[in-house]
């Protein structure tokens, strides 16, 4: 039997219907590398600021030797 083509009207909205998918598509995928970027970035301020930290720290250590060592020699 012959099937007839489809009509024009119905071509158009499934190739709508397609559009609308790939851009909703898209559009989650532009989501996901956002939310992943921030979480990166988020993560890299939290590694910053303990770095910070432990460097300030360290500081602390270094005046507290030296001012034992002074108070010791005299």
């Amino acid at each position: 039997m012959f099937v007839p083509d489809k009509v024009p009207e119905e071509e158009e909205e499934e190739e709508e219907e397609e559009e609308e998918e790939e851009e909703e598509e898209e559009e989650e995928e532009e989501k996901k590398r956002k939310k992943k970027k921030k979480k990166k970035k988020k993560k890299k301020k939290k590694k910053k600021k303990k770095k910070k930290e432990e460097e300030e720290e360290e500081r602390r250590r270094r005046r507290r030797r030296r001012r034992r060592r002074r108070i010791h020699l005299f």
